[in-house]
């Protein structure tokens, strides 16, 4: 058997409600004429996790999303249910830190749950990551081994903040946790690939020592 093939990266296409830019965004990326028959084929998971083994892809990461100001809301419930009896289908929960009061009690209901990780949108929910209002968040998801997922670079849709994209302010958060599983999404896009690719090239060098 060969090397598992992921795609760590698949947003749902069902939202509780979406944003008009962001609908319109995934409505003009779709190659099908019929809309709302892309929509209901690719809201039935069967259909999804078929689509995937077609497409050679072994496991997907499928990420909950509380961005009602940018996006729309994707709900945690709606994603744990929609993984749950496939093998290939990996549930990621999104948390709000401006919607929950206590970070890591949520975080632990939903790892409880059956959710292998977290996904946090700073761009589209407006704060920094190394704010200290989410050290619990970071401090529970170290202590539980869960993988924590993490927006960076920039971003086309309309009213996201780019200035909370940037990957400097993971370093803080790297090192204040250093057991921590951090997921640099789209490695900084845009401003700050190059960032990005030194700070990893840090954490590797980091891990020889």
């Amino acid at each position: 058997m060969g090397i598992p093939v992921i795609d760590f990266h698949t947003h749902p296409i069902y939202y509780d409600f979406y944003r008009d830019p962001a609908l319109n965004w995934i409505k003009n990326l779709q190659k099908a004429n019929d809309w709302d028959d892309f929509y209901a084929k690719f809201s039935d998971p069967a259909y999804f996790a078929s689509y995937l083994k077609r497409c050679g892809i072994d496991y997907a990461v499928v990420m909950a999303d509380y961005s009602p100001l940018v996006v729309g809301i994707c709900p945690n419930e709606y994603v744990l249910n929609f993984c749950k009896g496939y093998k290939g289908l990996i549930p990621f929960a999104s948390i709000n830190p401006h919607l929950i009061p206590d970070l890591a009690t949520e975080l632990k209901k939903l790892v409880n749950a059956g959710f292998c990780g977290l996904k946090l949108y700073p761009t589209y929910q407006y704060y920094y990551v190394n704010d200290p209002l989410l050290y619990p968040l970071y401090a529970c998801a170290q202590e539980l081994n869960v993988p924590v997922m993490i927006h960076t670079g920039t971003s086309l849709f309309k009213g996201a903040r780019l200035k909370y994209g940037d990957p400097i302010f993971l370093d803080d958060v790297a090192v204040d946790f250093p057991s921590l599983n951090l997921i640099m999404v789209h490695g900084g896009r845009g401003f700050w690939y190059d960032r990005a690719f030194f700070y990893a090239g840090c954490i590797k060098m980091s891990s020889w020592k």
